[in-house]
């Protein structure tokens, strides 16, 4: 479990960043312009997105592949439990749309990663790794 920790300590920490910000209350939000349900889903995608890339490159450099299939289950899980714990705080509400929009962000963020973040990560990883020989 420790080596799990240490592996994906930037997921786990983005996860507890992105549960207390979902769990917060709403009030006193500034105005957008935008609908506050339209600004919402756009959130929740975003989060998800910077979530599943975040999942995807420590994934992969831990293992040097990835199982989107995988992956895709951590991050629908984790929407699906946010949601359950919204509607335990009783200040906030189960939204299956929420959920929706979580999934479509983590499908984007797999879909991306696999096809051009692999490929920037190796760089990186690879440039990463002869710095810290040296």
């Amino acid at each position: 479990m420790a080596n799990l920790m240490k592996s994906y300590k930037l997921s786990l920490l983005t996860a507890i960043v992105i549960l207390a910000g979902l769990l917060a209350p709403v009030g006193g939000l500034p105005s957008t312009g935008i609908s506050f349900i339209q600004m919402d889903k756009i959130v929740h995608f975003g989060i998800f997105f910077v979530l599943g890339i975040i999942i995807c490159f420590e994934y992969y450099q831990k293992n040097y592949r990835l199982h989107e299939i995988k992956l895709l289950i951590i991050l629908i899980a984790f929407a699906f439990l946010t949601e359950i714990l919204q509607y335990l705080t009783g200040y906030r509400q189960f939204d299956i749309k929420d959920i929706m929009a979580d999934s479509l962000g983590g499908i984007v963020a797999i879909f991306y990663f696999s096809k051009w973040g692999k490929h920037q990560a190796s760089r990186f990883l690879l440039k990463f790794n002869r710095k810290n020989k040296t």
